[in-house]
């Protein structure tokens, strides 16, 4: 495995989130990591200023200092875009993991095809028990269509677990890809805002999945 110099982790399950924090810590610091190069901070209690003046410090002792910044999601507009001006040119002195708890709520970064991205959906979205992004891998959106047709029942039970599905598949994507361009930055967007439409009574859940199923196939 490649590693960047930072990553953002848009997340919905937390504790997934933790773990590809910890699986990436690993990875950047096989041998261990003292308590001195290592710096939690969280978005409502830091600035960009701080950030990039830890990234840019010299880590005690060699090495690289570790900086793991949690509730991402919290940083101000300008905060945020002055950190992603930074990242342009990263510091090699330094690695960065952000967790971004993705929501409505919160909008996505939308950087560009400049920076990269690992993803990690919620553990039950891995699971495809209908089928329905294996046809879509392969181009069948009749057959993807057909399969919701059958399959769906509940808006309370299905519209969640066929969103989570398709959520993961296009996060796979994502970090297969290695990098976050217009048009999966498009979708996820979308996706936020059919979901929005659910939970305010603009659309019903079946609606919703048939057009995030219409959107991935058009995109993808």
């Amino acid at each position: 495995m490649t590693l960047q110099p930072f990553y953002l982790l848009l997340f919905q399950d937390l504790a997934a989130a933790e773990r590809k924090a910890a699986e990436l810590k690993k990875a950047a610091f096989p041998d261990g990591i003292t308590a001195f190069n290592e710096t939690v901070l969280y978005g409502e209690d830091t600035t960009a200023g701080r950030i990039m003046e830890l990234c840019q410090t010299p880590p005690f002792a060699g090495g690289r200092h570790f900086i793991l910044l949690r509730r991402a999601e919290k940083l101000g507009k300008e905060d945020r875009d002055a950190l992603f001006e930074y990242l342009k040119k990263p510091s090699a002195s330094a690695f960065l993991v952000m967790l971004f708890e993705t929501s409505p709520k919160n909008k996505f970064p939308f950087p560009g095809n400049q920076f990269r991205f690992f993803f990690k959906g919620e553990a039950a979205d891995a699971v495809d028990p209908f089928g329905v992004t294996r046809v879509l891998q392969r181009g069948n959106l009749k057959r993807a269509l057909q399969i919701l047709d059958r399959q769906y029942t509940d808006d309370r039970k299905h519209f969640p677990q066929f969103m989570g599905i398709l959520t993961w598949y296009l996060r796979s994507r994502v970090e297969g890809q290695g990098r976050l361009n217009n048009q999966s930055a498009t979708l996820f967007k979308r996706f936020c805002e059919l979901d929005r439409d659910v939970r305010t009574g603009r659309r019903s859940g079946r609606e919703a999945v048939e057009l995030a199923i219409l959107h991935l196939a058009r995109r993808l």
